[in-house]
């Protein structure tokens, strides 16, 4: 199954997605699609008008080239908070608390110690009861927080999938949301992607401008996510960007 849509003449096919009932990712990207389609059908009127100068064109184009551009920048950062929200939902759901006293500290590596001086069969039955349901809070929070690099000790590796495991089943509904929510924003993302292909091209503005126009009216955010954080800082020292207040009023004009 594949979902087709169009951009003027143009097609983007992604992964096949139930849109029934779109999640916020999916409906901005929609949003943000058929806003796109709209401009570019628009952009061939403008082009092809004979009434019109050259300079009439550019008059009429330049302030829907905006808000072309501001429907991506906002569709953009819809979608990027719902991966953020995500990402704190799921390390809520799967972290362990953290701690700070040197008491803390030093009872956490007590219980690291004890974990490692048990023989085969005990650690045998310290993971079956685990597997059973046995919290073993302490111990598993205190492993879980080892300054070990989880992929160097196979045993803490188990640890984490069992914990993970445990926490799926007590929080079902914490889980779905986070295993329900990550594919949407995923193909929302893909979708993007192809958006801000084809509006560079429909709109013929390059990625300074882009990245400025993001800046200068306040969408810090969408310009994170679609450039890099030097060309961010880049232009930020270009003395180019205009102030907190001047962007807000440059999004009511």
């Amino acid at each position: 199954m594949t979902n087709t849509f169009t951009i003027g003449k143009s097609v983007i096919a992604l992964e096949g997605r139930d849109l029934t009932n779109p999640t916020k990712a999916e409906a901005a990207f929609l949003k943000a699609l058929s806003d796109l389609d709209e401009f570019t059908q628009t952009r061939v009127r403008i082009d092809t008008d004979q009434q019109l100068s050259e300079f009439g064109r550019l008059v009429k184009i330049k302030p829907l080239i905006d808000t072309a551009w501001r429907g991506i920048f906002r569709a953009n950062e819809v979608i990027e908070n719902e991966r953020l929200s995500l990402v704190k939902k799921e390390k809520d759901l799967f972290g362990v608390p953290t701690i700070s006293t040197p008491f803390e500290i030093a009872m956490d590596r007590e219980c690291r110690d004890w974990f490692r001086s048990l023989s085969p069969s005990d650690l045998s039955k310290f993971f079956s009861e685990l597997q059973a349901g046995e919290k073993h809070e302490k111990i598993v929070n205190s492993l879980l927080r080892s300054p070990v690099p989880l992929t160097l000790d196979r045993n803490l590796q188990v640890i984490e999938e069992i914990h993970h495991e445990n926490r799926k089943a007590l929080f079902p509904s914490a889980w779905a949301e986070v295993e329900n929510g990550n594919p949407g924003i995923e193909w929302s993302q893909r979708g993007m992607a192809h958006l801000v292909g084809f509006a560079y091209i429909n709109t013929r503005r390059d990625t300074a401008a882009v990245l400025l126009q993001a800046l200068n009216e306040g969408f810090n955010l969408a310009a994170e996510t679609m450039f890099s954080a030097e060309s961010v800082a880049y232009a930020k020292r270009s003395g180019q960007v205009k102030s907190i207040d001047q962007a807000a009023l440059a999004l009511k004009a």
